[in-house]
């Protein structure tokens, strides 16, 4: 396995952390990739990629937080898988408050290509968005029966302020009838029936006679 280029970063820091971030590959490796590749393919590119002191050394740094790593045996010929997949729980515990890792040595990040994806994180997050795209159509459906909504109103409205002023040209140009007197009120004679404006128009044609004249003859 190819060793670290950085060899005066390989001793853990003493006593208790003075920054809130280290230079860990390794370790940012793991912090990046923990939630997207599942656990096995993690510690198994982690073993086939990192050194033995890379290990040991993210094993310490750990250590060094306040968060105990169990040892394992020298005699263990699983020590290094052992060690990377104490690191691993370490990582994904929520109970468990790391510093930041970052990677001085782009070099010394293994390379992962689809192939150690997990299928199954991708489904759930396929399934997420899914039904996020869902929501969203919603959203524009509601979107649109308020904006038709939105527009009846503006029609009633527009047809109620024509009314009003269609109503109000009317009553400024029709007057009532009561500004304007009757026929008979206005000649100051008194409307009487058919019968007796007859009865009045034969005794105006009629002429009495004057004494002394003789009548006309009819």
């Amino acid at each position: 396995m190819p060793m670290s280029d950085n060899a005066d970063d390989m001793d853990p820091p003493d006593g208790p952390p003075t920054m809130t971030w280290y230079v860990s590959e390794l370790l940012c490796f793991v912090t990046d990739k923990c939630n997207i590749l599942p656990v096995d393919d993690l510690v198994k590119i982690c073993c086939d990629f990192y050194s033995e002191a890379e290990i040991i050394q993210a094993r310490n740094f750990i250590d060094s937080t306040g968060t105990r790593m169990p040892k394992r045996s020298q005699k263990s010929t699983e020590r290094l898988k052992l060690t990377v997949e104490d690191i691993v729980k370490c990582v994904l515990s929520p109970t468990v408050k790391l510093p930041e890792f970052h990677a001085k040595n782009l070099a010394r990040l293994p390379p992962v290509d689809a192939t150690h994806c997990d299928v199954a994180a991708i489904l759930v997050e396929l399934r997420a968005l899914r039904t996020e795209v869902r929501g969203l159509s919603e959203v524009k459906n509601e979107i649109e029966v308020l904006k038709s909504t939105v527009a009846e109103c503006h029609r009633q409205i527009a047809d109620l302020q024509a009314a009003s002023v269609r109503k109000e040209w009317h009553c400024s140009t029709t007057a009532s009838l009561d500004d304007f007197p009757s026929l008979s009120k206005a000649t100051g004679t008194t409307s009487h029936p058919p019968s007796v404006r007859a009865e009045q128009q034969a005794n105006t044609n009629h002429v009495e006679p004057v004494y002394g004249q003789s009548a006309p003859l009819e």
